[in-house]
């Protein structure tokens, strides 16, 4: 499965902004650094790490198919 940076970063975005959370509360509930939640949603990182992406997907409750380009 490849992620699209462009999908991921604007998925993050809706996900987290739906439930309320900023950017650090979406790092310390999916285990994943704020550096890198933060590079995801600015779409500096080309090849997102597979196991960072599921983290972030079980904390904002969303499947993986909502971060893949169609």
């Amino acid at each position: 499965m490849r992620f699209d940076k462009g999908t991921l970063a604007r998925t993050i975005k809706s996900k987290r902004a739906l439930l309320g959370w900023n950017q650090t509360e979406l790092a310390m509930r999916s285990g994943v650094s704020l550096s890198t939640v933060s590079a995801y949603e600015a779409e500096s990182i080309d090849k997102p790490a597979f196991t960072n992406v599921v983290k972030i997907a079980e904390s904002l409750d969303a499947s993986l198919d909502d971060f893949v380009a169609t």
